[in-house]
């Protein structure tokens, strides 16, 4: 099994821990602002573990021969992504909070999203832009 190179990702985990920081040292004034701090670091926790699975795929298909590989890592982790926040929004909105969604925080997670998925991208091409013997 080969060894696969974390510093792409070291920005991604790198955000996590300042807003998980953020949203736990920041309780009370987030509180006052409308925000839910709890759907906030429960989506701050899942769209990082989601993003570096995303990520872990995407960058194994690299190394294959067939391009055909990558395409379908792409898709397949997009696909992952839709189907998991799918559900998760799901379990909270109807679940959990039934007539309290906390707009605010559901707002927020999207943004986390966002960026998360633009860090994922950017740690993808920057391991296109390398030659294949520095990745190892």
């Amino acid at each position: 099994m080969q060894k696969t190179n974390l510093r792409p990702i070291r920005p991604v985990l790198i955000i996590f821990l300042m807003l998980n920081t953020f949203f736990l040292l920041g309780r009370e004034w987030l509180q006052n602002k409308g925000f839910n701090t709890d759907v906030l670091v429960i989506a701050n926790i899942f769209l990082v573990l989601l993003a570096i699975v995303s990520f872990l795929m995407t960058r194994r298909s690299l190394d294959a021969k067939n391009p055909n590989v990558f395409v379908r890592a792409i898709y397949g982790s997009f696909l992952m992504k839709f189907f998991a926040i799918a559900i998760l929004a799901f379990v909270y909105i109807v679940v959990i909070s039934k007539k309290e969604v906390n707009k605010p925080a559901l707002y927020a997670s999207l943004g986390l999203y966002v960026l998360y998925t633009v860090l994922e991208v950017r740690s993808l091409l920057q391991l296109l832009k390398k030659p294949k013997n520095d990745q190892a």
